[in-house]
């Protein structure tokens, strides 16, 4: 499953990037970055910085680039598709998750709970975007070496599966009231915003 390239400088550059983007949020606020660092062990960054979202957030629009860019080139790293072009999964990945945040954010709205949604979408994407610190460098394991075996890679898949299923929960525990007074419109949320979208972006990608 290892890709092979006769050059990978494109790819390359684009985890140079990742890595310069997270400098950069890490400089513009250190503070927040080393809490946002230890978000899978405690709440502390959640319960900071989920008190005044704004709409547009430079770090969170860094974490935002840097796991949309980070998350094609692992995909592209698997190799499914011999003629899997990074271009493509670039565009399909950012239209993906800024759209998905656009319609999350304009649903809240539409049902008067803004507030709500935006927290609740801030929880969720902190969890998510975290995954860069995986993502890059198991990326450069499967672009640049063979340690890496199928086998290996699905379990890898297969944990990176597992932990946003369990963030997720951890979340949705969260507004638990919310969703045992309104268990249909939970599972149509859950059908049409978190299921249904990823069948679409695969069936783009591939």
């Amino acid at each position: 499953m290892l890709r092979t390239f006769s050059d990978n400088n494109l790819l390359t550059l684009l985890l140079l990037l990742v890595i310069t983007l997270l400098a950069v949020a890490k400089l513009l606020d250190y503070k927040r970055f080393l809490d946002y660092f230890k978000v899978l062990i405690n709440s502390t960054y959640l319960n900071t910085y989920g008190k005044d979202i704004k709409w547009f957030d430079t770090f969170n629009f860094l974490l935002f680039l840097s796991y949309c860019i980070s998350l094609s080139v692992f995909i592209v790293g698997l190799n499914f598709t011999p003629d899997l072009s990074i271009y493509n999964v670039l565009i399909g990945v950012f239209l993906f998750y800024g759209l998905k945040i656009i319609i999350e954010l304009t649903l809240g709205r539409l049902l008067g709970a803004f507030k709500s949604f935006k927290l609740f979408l801030f929880r969720k994407l902190s969890y998510k975007y975290f995954m860069v610190f995986f993502l890059v460098p198991l990326s450069a394991l499967l672009l640049f070496s063979n340690i890496l075996t199928p086998n290996s890679i699905i379990t890898i898949l297969v944990i990176i599966i597992v932990i946003h299923v369990l963030t997720y929960f951890i979340v949705v525990s969260t507004y638990l009231d919310v969703v045992k007074h309104n268990p249909f419109y939970f599972i149509l949320y859950i059908c049409t915003l978190e299921i249904a979208p990823y069948f679409i972006l695969y069936k783009h990608i591939m």
